[in-house]
């Protein structure tokens, strides 16, 4: 029988000349092209696309053809089985970082390479050693997935504007959730450039994905029907060996069975010549119609793969029940040692058989592949092993429910540690298989390690995601004995779902990692549990909840002798009472945080306290001190290299000059700042950078400008969920919106901002944002009513200003106060609030 790749293609005209006239759309125009191809499973996606992409190398010369598909575990597998391929680095490739750094210098020649080898590394697997970057992100990692797909896609650009390109990702329906973000991402974004984006998957794919083809961009959707009684007859006579002239008894029912599914039709092709049904005699075909008549074929697809499956003999499935085990891709040498282990526990063979076993599976596997149930394949992952692959997973899948439980084990744990002996730089994708083979062969605290691993390499390169669900897998299989293990991987964990943002979750994971310190007495453990738990709750606005948890850390730090922990602690502390409005208790803890830091000799942690001290300054209006606190501090971050230092330091300096009205330095300075964030990608200090700035620019008389800043980071703040960050826009958005005219659109964003505030007890915002809505209602028609209003909102804030020992804020209210007071034309009650709020700016300036 002819094998299915030998055959032409037929039926499929239409769709092979979309997919042509697609690239030709994106070579002629320059414009990227997505395109999904959808159908059942059998309806061949795959024959489809490599047929065109056969026909595209034959045609369009320069045009280079990338692809891949879902791998067991990896994130982003596909996309890093593509640029590995473009870029030539291959596993266990130690100049890997260089090979990269070549090919990307050939494109891009010295612009920024440094920055773009170090984020495309993280697809492609090579950690670029002694990175900048690393180091200046510091925590914002969770910015650094974005910057990444940034980086690619404008690389990818450039790349194609070389030479066009044509990517191509199968079986989506089996990718993670990071590949089909990144999927979906490129089909947006890519622009001005010859690419051509193909994904195949099944209509399964929208069940879990119900809106994939619905992007902000324009995708080709290809529904690939079940074949035509004409094409499924073509179909029939290329498969028995190209011969004219079918039987019409044969044709029928094929055709009948297989409704006019590739895959099927070909799997009863198969029964039919391997049971002596049909036969080829010279280039006639021969049929036994009575054998026909009587043969029992199957009606669907799984019964003809269990028909297949039936036709092997005892040694032959033993042979591909081993290889099931190792995977859909598999190794000679692999299935030689499982029948090793095999005569070594059922026949108490104890004599060297290589040479035997050898020939006898690399026989057996060359008639299976003859008779296309396996597949060898021209390179193989692990040197000087012979590759193989399952054709068609699904009796994979048959034979592998077919192992006895008790020999699937054993294959599973022998497998694991043959592959063990041959992989060398593990990447996290052979990290999750060694993790499974040793899982399902009962060797749950190996299985363990290997997934914690993983989960450390995929945080090492910022996909968080992915190493959130490695440490999980592994957490689990940890038993009690494996107690200090479980301590550092819950606290890795915990670290990388606040990362993410999942703040509740990694409190469940955080209390579980104090539970297992007190178990153990390990009193800094512990310290550090209640630390990550006291900021967790920060964030998430329960502040009782933090305070306690931070004052048992610095109790267990005290004990412990702990002074970095200690330190550190106090610096959460002081933020806390920073947040609540609590200065004076902030700058104690902030000061003794900063005395301990000295001692210690941590200058990167001096200048963290250095700043923390001058925040609390600035809001206290001391301008002078803040302003000394964040020289010094910015000094010594330039010293130690910290970008993401340096990015605070320039932010903190242009708040001081905006509160001094020098908006035209704070513009400078934080400008500055925000160029520095971008180039590192830290997202969340960007868009606070452009709420800053967006004010200045707002009382320099440049609300337009304000309002793209606001918007941009409007964007960044809904996409990451920072509620902080929100507020501040709304609020700012609100002023720009009242200096624009537009009251609606004013009182709607202040409106949300004090909704937001308030949910998460801001006192210090909740102020800032009754003084902005005040204003709202101020620039309002004058009734009583409104009056009313107006006058609770801003004494609402001067209040809370008062208390919390805020002069510049308190300043701003009664400047705010004075001039609605104006407006109503009560002028004595002006002047008092405009003399009150000229007397505390003269004294802070």
């Amino acid at each position: 029988m002819v094998a299915t790749e030998d055959i032409p293609l037929v039926g499929r005209e239409a769709e092979i000349a979309e997919l042509h006239q697609a690239l030709e759309r994106a070579v002629k125009y320059e414009t990227p092209q997505s395109i999904v191809l959808v159908g059942s499973q059998g309806v061949g996606k795959t024959r489809l696309v490599q047929h065109w992409l056969a026909e595209v190398q034959e045609q369009q010369v320069g045009v280079r053809v990338y692809q891949g598909a879902p791998t067991q575990g990896g994130s982003h597998g596909p996309f890093n089985q593509i640029l590995r391929a473009r870029f030539g680095v291959r596993d266990g490739d130690e100049a890997g970082q260089e090979t990269l750094r070549s090919e990307v210098e050939g494109v891009l020649q010295d612009r920024r390479v440094a920055e773009v080898v170090h984020f495309i590394g993280t697809y492609v697997g090579v950690k670029v050693a002694d990175n900048p970057f690393l180091r200046a992100m510091g925590e914002s990692a969770d910015q650094h997935d974005q910057v990444a797909r940034t980086v690619l896609t404008r690389f990818l650009e450039e790349d194609a504007a070389v030479s066009p390109m044509v990517m191509v990702v199968e079986d989506l329906q089996e990718a993670d959730d990071a590949t089909l973000s990144l999927f979906r991402h490129l089909a947006e974004t890519l622009e001005g450039a010859p690419v051509v984006l193909v994904g195949s998957c099944r209509p399964s794919l929208f069940v879990r994905e119900p809106h994939f083809t619905t992007m902000d961009a324009e995708v080709l959707r290809l529904d690939l029907p079940l074949l035509q009684p004409d094409a499924s007859e073509a179909q029939l006579g290329h498969l028995l060996g190209g011969v004219a002239e079918v039987p019409a008894k044969l044709v029928d029912k094929a055709v009948a069975l297989s409704g006019g599914n590739p895959l099927f039709l070909e799997q009863l092709a198969r029964i039919l010549m391997d049971r002596g049904i049909v036969a080829l005699e010279g280039e006639a075909l021969s049929l036994d119609e009575e054998g026909l008549e009587k043969i029992d074929l199957p009606l669907s697809v799984e019964e003809a793969v269990q028909a297949r499956v039936d036709l092997l003999n005892p040694a032959e499935l033993d042979v591909l029940q081993k290889a099931a085990c190792v995977g859909s891709v598999f190794w000679a040498e692999a299935l030689i040692c499982l029948s090793r282990l095999q005569q070594e526990v059922e026949y108490k063979v104890d004599v060297w058989m290589a040479d035997v076993l050898n020939r006898t599976i690399l026989d057996i596997l060359e008639s299976l592949e003859q008779r296309d149930y396996v597949l060898k394949l021209p390179d193989s992952s692990i040197s000087g092993a012979t590759e193989y692959a399952f054709k068609n997973n699904l009796e994979r899948k048959l034979i592998d429910s077919m192992v006895h439980p008790g020999r699937r084990e054993q294959y599973h744990l022998f497998a694991a540690q043959w592959l063990e002996t041959r992989l060398e730089e593990r990447s996290e994708a052979q990290l999750e298989e060694l993790g499974d083979h040793y899982e399902q062969g009962g060797y749950s605290r190996r299985a363990a390690f290997c997934y914690i691993f993983a989960g450390s390499k995929a945080r090492s390169r910022y996909a968080n995601a992915q190493s959130a669900r490695f440490y999980k897998r592994g957490i689990d299989l940890l038993e009690l004995h494996d107690t200090f293990s479980k301590l550092e991987a819950l606290n890795n964990l915990g670290d990388v779902l606040t990362v993410l943002g999942r703040n509740e979750e990694a409190v469940e994971h955080f209390s579980e990692m104090l539970h297992y310190a007190w178990l153990l007495d390990h009193k800094p453990k512990g310290g550090a549990a209640h630390r990550r738990l006291g900021t967790t709750f920060c964030t998430l606005g329960d502040y009782e909840k933090a305070n306690t948890h931070l004052h048992n850390a610095l109790h267990l730090f005290k004990v412990s002798g702990d002074a970095s922990g200690l330190a550190a602690t106090m610096d959460d502390v002081g933020r806390l009472h920073w947040l609540k409005g609590e200065y004076e208790q902030a700058l104690e803890f902030h000061r003794q945080a900063m005395d301990l830091k000295r001692g210690l000799g941590d200058r990167a942690e001096i200048a963290v306290s250095l700043t923390s001290i001058g925040r609390v300054h600035q809001d206290s209006g001391s301008f002078a001190a803040a302003l000394d606190c964040y020289v010094e501090a910015l000094e010594i971050r330039k010293e130690v290299g910290d970008k993401r230092g340096m990015v605070d330091s320039l932010a903190h300096l242009g708040g001081v000059h905006r509160a001094q009205s020098d908006y035209g330095k704070a513009r400078d300075l934080l400008t500055e700042a925000l160029d520095l964030a971008q180039e590192m990608g830290a997202r969340l200090d960007e868009a606070a950078l452009r709420i800053s700035l967006a004010d200045a620019q707002l009382q320099l008389g440049q609300p337009g400008e304000a309002e793209e800043q606001l918007q941009a980071a409007e964007a960044i703040t809904s996409e990451l969920g920072d509620r902080r960050l929100r507020a501040d826009c709304c609020r700012t958005m609100a002023e720009v919106r009242l200096a624009l005219g537009d009251l609606a659109a004013a009182g709607e964003h202040a409106a949300e901002a004090l909704d937001i505030v308030e949910a998460l007890e801001l006192t210090p915002e909740m102020g800032m944002a009754l003084r902005v809505q005040g204003e709202v209602f101020a620039a309002r028609e004058l009734t009583e009513e409104n009056k009313e209003h107006t006058l609770v909102l801003f004494r609402r804030a001067i209040s809370l200003f008062t208390e919390l020992g805020n002069d510049l804020e308190l300043a701003r209210s009664f400047a705010a106060m004075a001039d609605y007071h104006d407006r109503c034309g009560e002028w004595e009650d002006a002047d008092h609030f405009r003399s009150s709020a000229d007397e505390i700016f003269s004294r802070l300036a």
